[in-house]
């Protein structure tokens, strides 16, 4: 307690009733968790079991374990229940389908959401006679139904934020999803929430059991709940409304996973009586990137008003980088990595590079790669490791050799053509009898239903377009030509959907492959370039000194001495699909969250922060961030195109 300042040490002391934690980056909210349950232990006379510790990863839950063992001891913690919503939910449901010796539900993986999805959404046949025939992504179906199920919304409730014209398409959607689950006796990740609210609303008793048990309930990064958690939340806590919750509405950058920062920003109104403590004292940063960072964050209206202040002396003010394109954005980025590590002055595990979208991390790699440079990715396989850059790449290897068995077999079904296993099988059984190449024997193969031959034909016709078109064109246009002819950025929506909110970085990351192809005159060369770079270790050892590569979301909770954050422009950086105009004028509200992800990024920083635009971005001229002008020309009165070159 004597090493708390003030504020620190006023949070840890309070005891009961509600209370909010306004932790600002770099404040120790950690440590005040930690040390509260510490106290309510030692001090209070809480026994661990009365006391419920939120987290919102399962990493969190094991780095906060991990720091409680030494304060409360191993006997304690082994009582404490600790973990994420969903993880705690899931444990009232199977305590529930144990007690009532009712059949458990096992959770649906990633594929059998969206195979299933996938079928409800084709069209109606013998063996899918529950087709809905409607043309729709699978990725945003999912988004969907996981959007209603956040917001606590049934089938049979007025749905959110669906088109009043197709409202019917999207229940009808919903409820065939729900009754295959059924089916199965399987529930999806947002059904732990959504199941375990409905349980504890409709069951005084049980709802009882689980409030007595949880008298103490702390939740950390409390700006990322969602309705459906803040609900779940308040059965807990009833009637004692122990309730201490710690974030940072400035670092609220989950809206898109249904987050509602208003959870936090008016925290006094929906829980009354309750105390608000602010942590302002920034440990992590030094003053320069404090002061730059709060000028970037009061640009944002709905937050609440508070002002972080860095513990740490002066140092550098924060390094912009101006580039032509993303490739020599990335060979600056890597010549001063080089130059921190030669001169002593950093190690490479010290760097980290922060980006909007995973499909900016090719730049990046190829850099990193030409200068012998280790790095790893978080959260992300390395960009020649990539599926949708896998396949585009194997059909390139079997137009410089046709006899490429291996990149055949991987794209004969992709896009989707029915030639599954057996069909494959037969044409290599046909191949080896006969003595034909694979291409050959699948070309030749007699023992082919009329059905399969039709995905057959289309797959020969490809490579025979693509060969010909070889001819004329470079590597970069011979990436696009192969997207064109398969078709394949329509099956690749269709197939895989979305992975972040409303972006397709799949579809990215085919751009940024024609880019890096685009370095290389001969296709032969790009090929053994991508190889190459496709069989580097870009895993995460413990202890390894490499360079960190990660998006911001990623970068979350995290901290390194040196932070570059890249492709800082408009388009990238807010992202293109966040932000609205009114009259040709940015909606204020729109670019809110992608300001406080910027803020994000730059507060990772601990010592030296670097922030780069370019002029052109896939071969595109983009502007330089609004984010970078809101910075220097209010702080500095610099206007920003003079303080950046620009």
């Amino acid at each position: 307690m004597d090493t708390l300042n003030p504020a620190q040490r006023e949070a840890v002391n309070h005891t009961s009733g509600p209370c909010c934690v306004l932790a600002g980056a770099g404040s120790g909210k950690t440590r005040v968790l930690t040390q509260r349950i510490g106290r309510l232990f030692d001090e209070e006379d809480v026994p661990t079991r009365n006391i419920l510790a939120v987290t919102f990863t399962k990493k969190a839950a094991g780095e906060m374990a991990e720091r409680l063992e030494p304060i409360i001891g191993a006997s304690a913690l082994e009582d404490l229940n600790v973990g994420t919503f969903h993880s705690i939910c899931y444990k009232i449901l199977r305590y529930d389908w144990k007690t009532q010796r009712q059949d458990h539900y096992e959770p649906a993986g990633d594929w059998w959401q969206k195979k299933t999805v996938r079928d409800i959404l084709a069209p109606k046949s013998k063996q899918n006679p529950g087709g809905m025939n409607w043309q729709f992504d699978v990725g945003t179906a999912l988004a969907f139904i996981g959007w209603q199920k956040n917001n606590l919304i049934t089938p049979a409730d007025k749905l959110d934020r669906v088109p009043e014209e197709l409202e019917e398409n999207y229940r009808a959607l919903y409820k065939a999803y729900e009754a295959a689950k059924e089916q199965e006796k399987k529930l999806d990740f947002d059904d732990m929430l959504l199941w375990c609210w409905q349980l504890l609303k409709n069951n005084a008793g049980l709802r009882a059991k689980w409030s007595n048990l949880f008298r103490y309930i702390l939740v950390d990064e409390f700006q990322d709940t969602n309705h459906a958690q803040h609900e779940i939340l308040k059965l807990w806590a009833h009637p004692f409304n122990n309730v201490f919750v710690v974030g940072d509405d400035y670092q609220a950058i989950f809206g898109w996973r249904a987050a509602r920062v208003e959870f936090i920003t008016k925290f006094e109104s929906q829980w009354p009586g309750a105390k608000v403590v602010l942590l302002e004292t920034n440990y992590r940063s030094s003053s320069n990137i404090v002061k730059y960072s709060n000028t970037l964050i009061k640009h944002n209206r709905n937050q609440v008003d508070k002002t972080c202040r860095a513990h740490r002396e002066p140092m550098d003010d924060p390094t912009m980088m101006h580039a032509d394109d993303e490739d020599q954005e990335a060979a600056q980025v890597v010549e001063e990595i080089q130059a921190l590590v030669q001169g002593g002055e950093r190690k490479h595990k010290d760097c980290a590079v922060l980006y909007r979208v995973n499909a900016q991390s090719r730049a990046m790699e190829d850099a990193l790669i030409h200068a012998s440079v280790p790095y790893v990715i978080h959260g992300a396989t390395g960009f020649y490791q990539r599926k949708e850059v896998r396949d585009i790449i194997a059909y390139l290897r079997i137009l410089e050799d046709p006899n490429d068995a291996e990149a055949i077999r991987r794209v004969l079904n992709r896009p989707t053509r029915y030639l599954g296993k057996v069909f494959l099988n037969r044409a290599q059984e046909f191949g080896y009898r006969h003595g034909f190449a694979l291409l050959d024997a699948i070309r030749l193969c007699p023992e082919t239903t009329q059905y399969r031959y039709r995905g057959v034909r289309d797959f020969l016709y490809c490579i025979e377009a693509l060969m010909s078109a070889k001819e004329h064109l470079n590597p970069a246009q011979m990436v696009v030509k192969v997207r064109e002819v398969t078709q394949y950025d329509s099956w690749l929506a269709e197939e895989e959907g979305s992975d972040e909110g409303a972006d397709n970085p799949r579809i990215d990351n085919l751009n940024a492959l024609a880019g890096a192809a685009g370095r290389f005159a001969a296709l032969r060369d790009f090929l053994f370039y991508a190889e190459q770079a496709a069989t580097r270790s870009t895993d995460a050892e413990n202890g390894a000194d490499k360079v960190q590569l990660m998006t911001l979301h990623r970068a979350k909770g995290l901290e390194f001495p040196v932070v570059f954050m890249a492709g800082m422009n408009q388009g990238l950086l807010p992202h293109h699909r966040s932000v609205l105009y009114r009259d040709g004028v940015v909606v204020p509200e729109s670019v809110e969250e992608e300001r406080r992800l910027c803020y994000v990024g730059m507060t990772r920083a601990e010592e030296r922060l670097y922030m780069s635009a370019t002029e052109t971005y896939q071969g595109k001229h983009v502007e330089p961030s609004m984010f970078l002008g809101e910075i220097w020309q209010r702080d500095t009165g610099v206007p920003m195109a003079e303080a950046c070159n620009f």
